[in-house]
C-alpha cells in the first residue's frame, strides 16, 4: 500500500459519535450489556479510530487513510434485526429518512476519484 501511495476510504457512520460514547476497552465483546446500537457504534467508532492512527503514521509517504458518511442510504441494512433501526430503514416512513444507494454513493466516488487526496 505505501508503494503504491494507496486510498483507504473508511464508511464510517453518525452512530460513532452516538452510540460509541461508552466504548469500554475492557468489555470489547459487550458481555457485560450487549446492546445491537451499542455494539454497532462501538465497531464505527473503532473504525474511526483505526483509520486516524493509519493517516497519522503513514500520510506523510503517500498512504491516505480518510472516512466519510454517506447518510442514511436505502438499502437492506437493518433489515434482520428487531431493533428500532429496522423500522426507519424499512418502514412506511423509509422515504422521509433515507437517501438512495446513488446519493449515498456520491462523497465514496468523489474521494476514490479526487485529486491530489493528499491534501485532505
Amino acid at each position: 500500500m505505501l508503494k503504491g501511495k494507496a486510498r483507504l476510504i473508511h464508511t464510517s457512520s453518525g452512530s460513532a459519535l452516538r452510540f460509541g460514547k461508552q466504548f469500554d476497552i475492557h468489555d470489547l465483546q459487550l458481555e457485560k450489556e450487549y446492546r445491537p446500537e451499542r455494539a454497532y457504534g462501538n465497531a464505527k467508532l473503532a473504525t474511526l479510530l483505526f483509520m486516524r492512527e493509519l493517516d497519522r503514521r503513514y500520510r506523510s509517504q503517500g498512504l491516505v487513510s480518510v472516512a466519510f458518511h454517506s447518510g442514511i442510504v436505502g438499502t437492506n441494512f437493518a433489515c434482520d434485526t428487531t431493533y428500532l433501526m429496522r423500522h426507519v430503514h424499512h418502514g412506511p416512513l423509509k422515504r422521509f429518512f433515507t437517501i438512495s444507494p446513488e446519493k449515498g454513493a456520491e462523497q465514496l466516488i468523489w474521494l476514490a476519484t479526487a485529486k491530489p487526496i493528499q491534501d485532505f
